[in-house]
């Protein structure tokens, strides 16, 4: 959020003498002052929500600088020490995944043949169908 809660209550100041001394003139002094209360604390609130607003536009360029100014300080600290320039790493040596890839020849599955199944006497399903009905 940009600025502080001086702010929130200046408006809301403000906000309270306008509303009494543009109401009292029709008002009772206790309608006044309760109306402005209300005013008092509207806007104070939106003044919350103004400063948010303002603050989330302006907020990124002030993070984008701040930003610029870490990663400047990491390089030359990083160009300084060398720190990340290199990557060293080896990998597993697959001589022994060869051996056992020659050794085996390939053979692709063969799976068992498709076949139809004999066919059910009708007697049997009606007696099945006679079964589950019963239930």
């Amino acid at each position: 959020m940009i600025g502080s809660l001086i702010w929130n209550f200046v408006m809301g100041l403000l906000a309270f003498i306008f509303t009494v001394l543009l109401s009292i003139q029709n008002n009772f002094i206790l309608t006044s002052l309760l109306n402005g209360l209300y005013s008092f604390i509207l806007l104070f609130i939106g003044t919350f929500l103004i400063r948010f607003i303002i603050g989330a536009f302006l907020q990124p360029k002030i993070e984008d600088q701040v930003h610029a100014e870490v990663l400047q300080q990491g390089e030359q600290q990083a160009e300084s020490t060398h720190v990340g320039q290199h990557f060293d790493m080896q990998t597993p040596d697959d001589s022994a995944d060869q051996q056992q890839s020659e050794a085996q020849p390939f053979t692709p599955l063969n799976p068992p043949k498709l076949s139809t199944k004999e066919a059910i006497e009708p007697e049997r399903v009606a007696e099945t169908v006679r079964h589950w009905t019963a239930d």
